[in-house]
């Protein structure tokens, strides 16, 4: 009876730490990395249980670390997605604008395609933005051709007695650069040059 109860407690010592390990084996594989396994006594069951803790630990750090780079990245997913839902609200913004503008254009030149008077558009570099065809016509010159092309370059003025006007002398050089209005008379005129003729006098107003 004596043997067979040593028996009984040696066996179930051995059974105990086997139980504990394959218990602690299972919650660690299911993702319980908080979990640690206690075998009590100096053994071989005893460095395992501290090998399978400790390998326990660096799952936990790891897992912790590989969530921390998850949140991470989803938020820069979500700072992406709304910049790129910003610039989509923005490109539409300014396809809208754009359509606007070309639309306001379009009235624009039609309006001043209609006026009886020469009409030449420049920038403030005076360079030709548009030019009617009143204007083209009393000029001599194509105005597709003459769109994105310096005024004083297509148009050439001269004094009464002829000679060609140096650019600094231009008037739309000086109006450009001054800011202060520009005009002549009937009676007073501005003289240009029509392509392949003589001069012809034209009352100008250069604002």
């Amino acid at each position: 009876i004596l043997l067979a109860l040593i028996t009984f407690l040696v066996g179930r010592s051995m059974v105990r730490p086997i139980t504990a390990l394959e218990e602690g084996t299972a919650m660690i594989a299911r993702g319980n990395f908080a979990h640690r396994v206690i075998v009590r006594g100096r053994n071989e069951m005893t460095k395992l249980a501290e090998s399978l803790n400790t390998m326990a630990e660096k799952l936990r750090d790891s897992y912790a670390r590989e969530q921390e780079r998850s949140a991470e990245l989803s938020q820069k997913v979500g700072e992406l997605e709304s910049a790129r839902i910003g610039m989509s609200a923005t490109v539409r913004e300014l396809e809208e604008t754009h359509i606007r503008i070309e639309r306001e254009m379009a009235k624009d030149k039609a309006i001043l395609a209609s006026i009886g008077d020469g009409v030449v558009v420049t920038n403030e570099k005076g360079d030709i933005l548009f030019i009617n065809p009143v204007a083209a016509e009393l000029l001599g010159v194509n105005a597709n051709e003459a769109v994105g092309k310096s005024a004083v370059g297509v148009i050439t003025e001269v004094d009464a007695q002829g000679t060609i006007y140096a650019p600094t002398r231009r008037p739309l050089l000086r109006v450009l650069a001054s800011g202060r209005r520009f005009g002549t008379t009937v009676s007073n005129p501005s003289w240009y040059v029509r392509r392949g003729a003589a001069a012809i006098p034209i009352a100008t107003i250069i604002t």
